[in-house]
């Protein structure tokens, strides 16, 4: 799936002047189709707090160095190249095979008085970069990037003698150079003429940073690199940039370009998987050689970590059985330290668990794979396949997990498996399909399972029941949708329950994603038609074509019952809210991948904008008591137009994942955002009294009801203190005597902020932010003492620790 082009790189030479002489360069595919900002994986608070990214984290993995029987090796995957170094020099070859290019260093020092390069031993490598050490302290290096290649030489002293400084360098690949009027760029062509590379925009720089003239020349073996150094200060740099002729439009970051980076994601604590289902490396297992490209679509997952508030990428996964074409990574799902990655298109014939994974020849049957992690050290535990195996079952491209269960999606075979672990053992435990079955239902379309409990959707069922339990057998509106529960009791599974939408209609597509936890289930359906916008509007004015909705099941003992209908605040036709959603506890997250809100960040402008034409946008909704409401609308903090923020979503406590997956030109992004704005403190002496978490963050300019309820006191007043919270381990500071009536020892001191009113067990405080840059970021602690004004009965609450946000 990846476009073809012709290219001409492009070598520019950029020279800085710092004590040494370096010569640099950068290699950059000018044929490559178009970089779309792509795969980015960025963490992003939806507090509105400072951002940290992960954009860096994954470019510098991607783009690493890796150590070859004969060398180095190295991809560039926006330029569509891979680079291959050894002793004397690099090589590059186009994904296409039409063109190699490459440079070696021959001999450098004055004009007519070179000396031959000599190697001064091995190599080193860290990371994305390489150093070689030449005789004469030269240190040539390469750093390769979402860019390209940039090649560089540090010459730390003056060469001895007179005149200008060279470096002759031999150029490879039989490409004949042609240099420019004004000297700075070389041409490199084939043998019809065709500009296949280009070595251009040369810049020198002394140890001040001051430019230094500097030109290209044609030599018998290939080039040279002439720099006037009067004057200048050592070392000196020289850095051209080598690049692929006819850049496509160069958005931003390259790494990930047609790899299709988010096509799946999952988060669970502090780690997060992402699917890259187009991406093209041929190795095999754990954190293989991430520069191979031998493998078309073959697909990879890769696995971030987060410490504090950094994130780094602690593994890069491949199937056992790589092939191409295969797509793994087209779903993940993650809980604890095991991960599930879904390959949809794979192909061998196996069955069960761990089969033979040679046979090819059941094309489309689809598997999934199991990977556990021990510390930090990640390894493939099992490899799923149905245990009826056809073709172009799909099987793998939904999968979930919840401890040690797996469910995984088979929408071409009308079926969804489930499998469990004994140790580290899988086996299938059963093949589930819906009560009403029908040819082409797509049953498996997506999958979720929370502990005994497991949601199939069935996107393409045609019956006209609405609600829970209705008429199965009435299809008459076809492509509706519905999703079915099943719960299991020992090792058996029963369906539970029959969901359609409460407005069902032919085409809507209900189910095109669900997920459960405990007793409530999320169900998307992007295609819905409703104008309605909120939670519980009028369902049957199909005034806004392919709007989108989500619809909220809860369970009461065995019974199932519709309780919201969401839609997205901003609703307007075509933004397909509901296409992904996710559930955790009280919290649940929607994507709308094709919304076009011109803003960015939490909570901003959310009207249409040419500009930003299927930026996509997510939404986040709390319960509150027995109604949900709508908490925050979330953008990408850097959209933009086509980037379709919001494809796939998962949630797990506070924190979620949203990707934006641009299928028509293969690139996509991951953004993890932090719900956590409020830490309930454990009390100190005499707690009784308790806060109740909000469920809006405290932001500036606005006032959050803050609710407290009574343990010994039912009707009194309320007093509250604030200040910042202690570091006694308590996260109470000093404990108290039964005989102090004194709050808890906030540091320095608590301060009295405000008098409220407690009646029947509750005490409602207006906590009214003020209008104050300054306070973003500041974190407060509040706690309460409540007094019963006619029998002087007092008791203290525990602490509330909150972060301003703007």
């Amino acid at each position: 799936m990846h476009a073809s082009n012709t290219a001409t790189p492009t070598l520019r030479a950029i020279a800085h002047a710092a004590l040494a002489t370096a010569a640099t360069g950068l290699l950059a595919a000018l044929a490559a189709p178009p970089c779309f900002a792509a795969s980015a994986l960025q963490l992003d608070e939806l507090s509105g707090a400072d951002r940290t990214s992960l954009h860096a984290v994954y470019e510098t993995s991607r783009h690493r160095i890796f150590t070859t029987d004969d060398g180095h090796e190295a991809r560039c995957s926006l330029q569509q190249y891979r680079t291959r170094f050894d002793a004397r020099g690099f090589t590059v070859t186009s994904d296409a095979g039409d063109w190699e290019f490459g440079l070696e260093l021959r001999a450098f020092g004055r004009d007519g008085v070179l000396v031959p390069a000599l190697a001064r031993g091995a190599h080193s490598v860290e990371g994305s970069r390489l150093e070689a050490t030449w005789n004469e302290g030269l240190v040539e290096w390469y750093v390769n990037g979402a860019r390209g290649l940039e090649h560089g030489f540090e010459l730390a002293d003056a060469p001895a003698g007179e005149g200008e400084v060279v470096l002759a360098l031999a150029v490879r690949g039989g490409l004949l150079v042609e240099i420019s009027d004004d000297a700075r760029t070389a041409v490199l062509r084939d043998a019809t003429g065709t500009a296949m590379a280009r070595y251009a925009d040369l810049l020198v720089a002394d140890a001040l940073g001051r430019e230094l003239p500097a030109e290209l020349a044609a030599t018998d073996e290939g080039l040279s690199i002439r720099v006037d150094d009067t004057d200048a200060r050592y070392p000196i740099t020289i850095d051209p940039l080598v690049e692929q002729a006819k850049l496509g439009s160069a958005l931003q970051s390259g790494f990930g370009v047609f790899d299709l980076f988010g096509s799946g994601v999952a988060v669970s604590g502090d780690t997060v998987v992402i699917g890259a289902e187009l991406e093209d490396g041929d190795s095999t297992g754990v954190n293989g050689n991430q520069a191979s490209s031998g493998a078309t679509d073959s697909g990879a997952a890769y696995v971030f970590v987060r410490s504090g508030s950094t994130w780094t990428e602690q593994a890069y996964f491949k199937a056992s059985n790589t092939g191409a074409g295969d797509h793994f990574g087209c779903s993940v799902s993650i809980v604890g330290d095991t991960i599930v990655v879904g390959a949809n298109q794979e192909r061998s014939n196996a069955t069960g668990v761990n089969g033979d994974q040679i046979d090819d020849t059941s094309l489309g049957a689809g598997a999934a794979y199991v990977f556990v992690r021990s510390g930090t050290t990640w390894t493939q535990e099992a490899y799923l396949k149905a245990s009826d195996t056809q073709p172009s079952s799909g099987f793998g491209g939904r999968v979930d997990a919840s401890d040690d269960t797996i469910v995984v999606g088979a929408s071409g075979a009308n079926a969804a498996y489930v499998f469990v672990r004994a140790g580290a053992v899988w086996s299938q435990q059963t093949k589930l399909q819906p009560s009403n079955l029908d040819p082409g239902d797509a049953f498996g379309s997506d999958v979720a399972i929370s502990s005994d409990t497991v949601v199939v959707s069935s996107v393409l069922e045609d019956s006209n029941a609405t609600g829970v339990g209705g008429n199965e057998s009435d299809n008459s509106a076809q492509k509706s949708g519905a999703a079915y529960v099943f719960v299991r009791s020992g090792a058996n599974w029963n369906q539970q329950a029959y969901l359609k939408a409460s407005n069902t209609d032919q085409s809507d597509e209900f189910g095109c994603s669900v997920d459960v936890s405990g007793d409530v289930v999320v169900v998307g359906c992007a295609w819905e038609d409703s104008s309605a916008t909120g939670v519980d509007g009028a369902q049957n004015d199909n005034g806004a074509n392919l709007s989108g909705a989500a619809y909220v099941f809860v369970r009461s003992g065995t019974s199932w019952a519709q309780r919201a209908y969401l839609k997205a605040s901003n609703t307007d036709a075509n933004d397909w809210f509901g296409n992904s959603v996710a559930v955790s506890g009280t919290t649940i997250l929607v994507g709308a991948p094709n919304e076009w809100g011109p803003s960015s960040g939490i909570d901003g402008p959310q009207g249409d904008s040419v500009f930003a034409q299927l930026s996509g946008a997510a939404y986040v909704f709390a319960r509150q008591g027995p109604t949900w409401v709508q908490v925050a609308y979330v953008k990408a903090s850097d959209a933009s137009a086509s980037s379709y923020f919001g494809t796939n979503v998962d949630l797990a406590g506070d924190t979620f994942v949203v990707s934006g997956v641009n299928p028509w030109q293969e690139y996509g992004q991951a953004y993890a955002f932090d719900l956590d704005h409020w830490e309930l403190i454990p009390g100190c002496y005499g707690n009784g009294a308790t806060y109740v978490e909000p469920l809006f963050p405290a932001r500036i300019r606005t006032t959050v009801p803050l609710d407290l309820l009574g343990s010994v006191v039912s009707d009194g007043v309320v007093a509250t203190y604030y200040g910042t919270k202690s570091v006694d381990a308590s996260g109470c500071g000093v404990q108290l005597a039964a005989t102090q009536e004194l709050l808890l020892a906030l540091s320095p001191f608590p301060t009295y902020y405000a008098l409220s009113t407690m009646t029947g067990g509750v005490a409602t405080m207006p906590l009214a932010v003020p209008n104050v840059a300054s306070l973003v970021d500041l974190r407060v602690t509040l706690q309460s003492v409540v007094v019963d004004t006619a029998t002087f009965a007092s008791e203290f609450s525990n602490g509330i620790e909150f972060r301003i946000v703007p």
